[in-house]
């Protein structure tokens, strides 16, 4: 009959359109995680009972109905999840690398602050 495999294709749906709402609405991004997330548990009941959507209704063997909606899993599971986060890693290394930037540059400066403050030192012991 299909079930979980025509429940999959829902998540998948449900997955993609959260997910292009949530561009303009930052809100809806989680919905769009828990769609992905129900989705791949959808595919795992379907492959695990050999349960694809009769090929009386779609003439697709039940071979590339699983092939294909693993193809559209993977390709949701990267827009939906991998890519923002390969966003976020790439704002998070450039803030990074700004922060290490002003601790050296702090750094040096209060390494040459000491060096006057010791040369002081040493011109007052020395009177």
């Amino acid at each position: 009959m299909g079930v979980y495999l025509v429940l999959y294709f829902i998540s998948l749906g449900c997955a993609l359109l959260f997910y292009y709402i949530s561009k303009k609405k930052e809100k809806m991004y989680g919905f769009s995680v828990f769609f992905m997330v129900l989705m791949i548990f959808f595919l795992v009941f379907a492959l695990a009972t050999d349960d694809p959507i009769d090929e009386l209704v779609t003439t697709i063997p039940a071979f590339w109905q699983f092939v294909l909606t693993g193809l559209g899993g993977a390709f949701t599971i990267w827009k939906v999840y991998l890519n923002p986060l390969k966003t976020k890693v790439y704002g998070m290394d450039r803030e990074i690398g700004e922060v290490k930037t002003s601790v050296g540059r702090m750094e040096s400066e209060m390494k040459s602050a000491f060096q006057r403050l010791e040369k002081e030192i040493d011109n007052l012991i020395k009177k």
